[in-house]
């Protein structure tokens, strides 16, 4: 305050000096009114209307004093003076008014700009060329630079190309107190991306069209990743509703499904989730409603359920057994929600099972009918031979020799009951190898010193029979007995062979043929176990003398397919990608594929097959060893998105693992002919 009224005094005493100094100067007295006037506006309007009212009474008082010492009278100094301070209170009035309105606007200004500096949001002004002409510092944040980099740049710098479009069409159609609010993505500095959430609005020009655009941008690029990985999550999660190979649901209480995946509905022969609508579960899909009522007793109780069977019925009628896993979901107040679970068809897995409980039993049905007979027949030579001793023991005319005949009688009536349990145990469906059978009789000829060894030739594919072994045994004895070339063939016997044959039939065999220097082959004994075994035998005479036998023995029927192809003849080769980690199952894998006419590229786990499948190797089907951790379902699927067109043969230790997907399916073990047929099923050469 001190400072002001000083400066009001010194601006007074330096209007006077300048008066002085300009007086001795002029041959008239300078008024002192002009330089009393300059100190009070001087006075007023840099230190305020206090300072302002001592300069006008300071130069008022020596206004006076000068006017008195020129001469004037008193009266005139007064009134003159009078008007004089009248005129620097006006002044200082008004100077020290428009004094406050400056630093008024001043500080208003200051504190606008100190808002906008150190605002949250970030601020830029583009003027009507599309030019950036001012930024505060938040927006360079935005950015990653510093404010005034920005000022002078055009806005589209800022931009992806891809927005370019829509950018401009927002900066053309904008219109005076036009206001809107969108999301922007804009690019930084260096070169990555950023969202805001945008507050635009236009300010008028001077012939009332748009002058430019101001723009407040809040930064959101956290919100935007965050719902950019929800919709991703939300696509993944929903690619596995979609596609999980199981059926999946949620369902109300009351019985209405709310959501279901395509195995669902395929499961339940629907084509749409729109068929749902009409569906209510206990009434239209459980074949025994009251197996819902137990299971939603148990959910109420326990909460969920593991591996629950039981009966649905499709939209078609048909029944299927399914698997379950459910559970209830209760909301806050510890009602449920809603019901979710998981469906697996299991129908056929179910009739896998009979089946091979079937097989169990007649398994032991024939065991115990290839036991019978031997201790029956063991039994029967005890009765019969104590029956002759009593014969010979009593004299004709003892009454007790027609007990002994009746004993003779039915012991011989028994023995056709063992033949009866004989024929029945050589009906059991066991797979014998003619080839194998005839190397290992060989073998066992060539160890007997003087043996004559044979000429044999055989099936470069297995033969095998559905027989008992020792049966099949005997015969190929018999067979190499007196034979000097045995020949070994799979045969298709047709209509016209069967018309000139009487004892031949229709279907595929295995051919045994022997040549011999005699007809003394087959013996009866041979003859009747091929008849067992649902075979017959022909004989004809040999080019070079002798007699050729030949044994006909029906393959069996997972050979069938497999033999039928071979006999067909070969068709275009197709090539197989095997994928397996064990290398002798690789190798051994390899030959047989080769043998029965396919080109075959190994891989030893999916890395290696996914570099075959990189250079550009042409295969028509994948075998895939669900077994092996690196070769699974995944690999097959990864492979068919490259290659629509591609066949899958999955092969895995358990029948529960079956992909219901895949084009052909194979259970480990398996043979050389059950392989061959499902690859043939694969590619759909059957």
């Amino acid at each position: 305050m001190w400072a002001r009224y000083s400066f009001a005094a010194a601006v007074s005493v330096l209007a006077w000096l300048v008066n002085v100094s300009i007086d001795g100067y002029l041959s008239r007295p300078f008024t002192p009114f002009l330089p009393g006037f300059a100190a009070i506006i001087a006075a007023a309007a840099w230190a305020g209307f206090g300072p302002g009212l001592l300069s006008t009474f300071i130069v008022t008082t020596w206004c006076g004093v000068y006017l008195h010492r020129e001469g004037h009278s008193d009266m005139g100094v007064a009134v003159r003076c009078l008007i004089f301070a009248a005129e620097g209170l006006f002044l200082s009035a008004g100077s020290g008014r428009l004094r406050r309105a400056s630093r008024q606007a001043r500080r208003s200004e200051e504190w606008h700009r100190s808002l906008i500096d150190t605002s949250n949001e970030g601020i830029w002004v583009v003027d009507a060329r599309g030019t950036v002409t001012y930024a505060n510092p938040r927006m360079g944040e935005i950015l990653g630079c510093v404010a005034s980099e920005l000022v002078g740049r055009r806005a589209e710098e800022f931009f992806f190309p891809p927005d370019l479009p829509m950018e401009r069409i927002r900066f053309h159609d904008r219109r005076p107190g036009h206001r809107e609010q969108f999301d922007r993505r804009l690019r930084r500095k260096d070169g990555s991306e950023t969202w805001v959430l945008a507050c635009s609005s236009s300010f008028p020009g001077n012939k009332g069209d748009s002058d430019g655009v101001l723009a407040m941008m809040t930064d959101i690029t956290e919100r935007k990743s965050a719902e950019q990985a929800l919709r991703r999550s939300e696509q993944r999660f929903r690619g596995l509703f979609e596609n999980v190979l199981e059926g999946v649901y949620q369902s109300t209480p009351e019985g209405q499904i709310i959501a279901a995946n395509p195995m669902l509905l395929n499961m339940l022969g629907m084509a749409s989730e729109a068929e749902l609508n009409d569906v209510n579960i206990a009434r239209d899909l459980y074949v025994d409603p009251g197996v819902r009522k137990r299971l939603l007793e148990r959910l109420e109780q326990d909460g969920s359920f593991r591996n629950v069977e039981y009966q649905l019925r499709r939209r078609d009628g048909k029944t299927i057994t399914v698997r379950e896993n459910a559970r209830a979901v209760r909301n806050e107040d510890g009602r449920v929600a809603y019901y979710e679970g998981t469906l697996s068809d299991v129908t056929e897995l179910i009739q896998i099972e009979s089946e091979l409980l079937k097989a169990q039993y007649r398994h032991s049905v024939d065991t115990i009918a290839a036991n019978i007979p031997h201790e029956f027949r063991n039994v029967l030579t005890v009765i019969s031979g104590y029956a002759e001793l009593m014969l010979e023991d009593l004299p004709v005319s003892h009454p007790a020799r027609a007990a002994a005949l009746d004993i003779q009688r039915t012991v011989a009536e028994s023995s056709a009951l063992a033949a009866q349990l004989v024929a029945f145990s050589s009906r059991r469906e066991q797979s014998v190898d003619i080839n194998r059978t005839i190397l290992l009789s060989e073998g066992d000829r060539r160890r007997n010193p003087g043996t004559t060894p044979l000429r044999l030739a055989l099936s470069p594919w297995s033969l095998p029979v559905e027989a008992d072994q020792t049966h099949i045994e005997r015969i190929v004895e018999d067979l190499m007995g007196a034979a000097q070339t045995v020949r070994a063939e799979a045969v298709r016997i047709d209509w016209p062979f069967v018309r000139n044959h009487a004892e031949a039939r229709i279907g595929l065999f295995a051919k045994v043929t022997v040549s011999t220097p005699d007809g003394d082959f087959p013996l009866p004994d041979t003859l009747e176990i091929v008849s067992l075994c649902g075979g017959f035998t022909l004989n004809r005479s040999a080019e070079n003398g002798g007699v050729e036998s030949s044994v006909y023995l029906p393959i069996a029927r997972e050979a069938t397919p497999f033999l039928v192809s071979r006999l067909s003849g070969p068709g275009p080769q197709r090539t197989i990608l095997l994928v397996e980690e064990e290398p002798l199952i690789r190798e051994v894998s390899r030959d047989l594929l080769e043998r029965q006419g396919y080109g075959v590229i190994l891989a030893a786990d999916a890395s290696e097959a996914d570099r075959i499948e990189n250079y550009g190797h042409r295969f028509d089907l994948l075998i895939a060893d669900l077994t092996t951790p690196q070769a699974s379902a995944h690999l097959a699927q990864r492979f068919r998105l490259v290659r629509p067109g591609l066949k899958v043969l999955l092969i895995a230790a358990k029948a529960e693992r079956r992909m219901e997907w895949a084009d052909a399916y194979l259970e480990k073990p398996f043979s050389a002919e059950a392989l061959d047929s499902e690859i043939r099923r694969a590619l759909g050469t059957k």
